[in-house]
């Protein structure tokens, strides 16, 4: 099935999808999926935005605020396997061939009057060796890389190992 708009000499249409909105009860619920195969590969389900010689558009990935309640929670999540690898999530700035590469910000929201949120940084459980985290800045030889700073009250470390292109720092770590 294609849903598409029309077509514009200076401006193409828009396309929304919405569940109709609900004053007394629950609205509807939206679900993108592609079919289940039983032999093959399931389909593919991908969501961008049109490319431009201008800026080109952005994809925004939003769950519902609440005024009394709970805000929507917002999950990505790979695909499990029962006999080969999980599926892989990356998230990555856009690469440039003439400027500064896209930014990558993971962070939690503000509080004018309760705590914000905790940010976890965790490999799972497993029955064998743990994943390892990385914290990697550029690493190219003859480029000077970027530093690793960390900004808090209390940093806790366990079997911590500091290294860096070419070198390894062995007792150096600094704080600010």
């Amino acid at each position: 099935m294609v849903v598409t708009s029309g077509d514009g000499i200076s401006a193409g249409g828009d396309v929304t999808i919405a569940t109709p909105e609900s004053s007394s009860g629950d609205s509807g619920d939206i679900f993108f999926a592609s079919g289940a195969a039983t032999n093959g590969n399931s389909g593919k389900v991908a969501i961008s935005a049109g490319g431009s010689t201008g800026d080109a558009g952005g994809v925004d990935l939003t769950a519902g605020d609440s005024s009394v309640g709970t805000g929507g929670d917002l999950t990505i999540a790979a695909g499990d396997s029962n006999g080969a690898a999980g599926g892989a999530v990356s998230i990555t700035g856009g690469a440039s061939t003439g400027g500064a590469t896209g930014d990558v910000s993971i962070a939690t929201s503000a509080s004018t009057t309760g705590q914000a949120g905790d940010l976890a940084v965790m490999t799972g459980d497993t029955g064998g060796t743990a994943g390892d985290i990385g914290i990697v800045t550029g690493p190219r030889p003859g480029v000077p890389s970027g530093s690793v700073s960390y900004i808090g009250n209390t940093f806790c470390l366990s079997g911590l190992k500091l290294a860096s292109v070419g070198r390894v720092l062995r007792s150096t770590l600094v704080l600010i």
